[in-house]
C-alpha cells in the first residue's frame, strides 16, 4: 500500500497533534519554571540595581570624603609650607644672631684686653700710692701733730693779742678824735 502526499499530510497533523498536547502537558511545568525563574531573576535584578545604586552613591560619597581629604591634605601642605617659610626666616634670624653673637665676642675680647690694661694702671697706681703717696701723707701726718700742738699751745696766746689789738684800736680812735679836735 503506498501513501499519498495527503495521507502522509494528515498522519503528520495527528502527530504534532498528540505530541503537541503530550509536549504541553510535560513542557508547562518547565515554562512555569522559566517564568518562576525570570521573576526571581528580575527580583534579583531589582536587588541587585538597588545595591549597586546604593555602592554608586557609597561611591560618590567616598569621594566626595576623598576630596574633603583631598582639600584638607592640600590645606595642611600649605600650612607646611607656611611652617618651612617660618623656619626659614628662624634659620635666617638664627644666623643673625650668631654673626651678631660674634661681633659681641670680638668686642668682648676687646673690653677684656682693655680691662688687662686698666689691671695693669690700677696695680701701678697702686704702687705709687703705696711707696709714694702713702710716704708723704706720713710725712705730712708726722709734721702736722707737732704742728697741730704748737697750735694749740699758740691759741691763748693768740686770743691775748687779739685783745690786746683791739684795745690798741679804741685807743687809737681815741687819740685820732682828739687830734682831730686840734686840728
Amino acid at each position: 500500500m503506498a501513501l499519498t502526499n495527503e495521507d502522509l499530510l494528515a498522519i503528520s497533523q495527528l502527530l504534532d497533534v498528540k505530541i503537541s498536547s503530550t509536549f504541553q502537558s510535560e513542557l508547562q511545568p518547565i515554562r512555569d519554571d522559566i517564568r518562576d525563574l525570570r521573576a526571581d531573576m528580575n527580583a534579583e535584578f531589582s536587588n541587585v540595581y538597588a545595591e549597586f545604586n546604593n555602592v554608586y552613591a557609597e561611591f560618590n560619597n567616598v569621594y566626595a570624603k576623598f576630596d574633603n581629604v583631598n582639600a584638607q591634605f592640600d590645606s595642611v601642605n600649605a600650612q607646611f609650607d607656611n611652617i618651612n617659610a617660618k623656619f626659614d626666616n628662624i634659620y635666617a634670624e638664627f644666623n643673625n644672631v650668631y654673626a651678631k653673637f660674634d661681633n659681641i665676642k670680638a668686642e668682648f675680647s676687646n673690653v677684656y684686653a682693655e680691662l688687662n690694661t686698666i689691671n695693669t694702671r690700677v696695680q701701678a697706681i697702686n704702687l705709687h700710692l703705696e711707696n709714694t703717696t702713702d710716704k708723704n701723707i706720713q710725712l705730712l701726718a708726722e709734721n702736722y701733730v707737732p704742728a697741730a700742738k704748737r697750735y694749740e699751745k699758740a691759741v691763748p696766746e693768740i686770743q691775748a693779742m687779739q685783745a690786746d689789738i683791739d684795745i690798741m684800736k679804741k685807743i687809737l680812735a681815741e687819740h685820732s678824735e682828739i687830734l682831730q679836735k686840734f686840728a
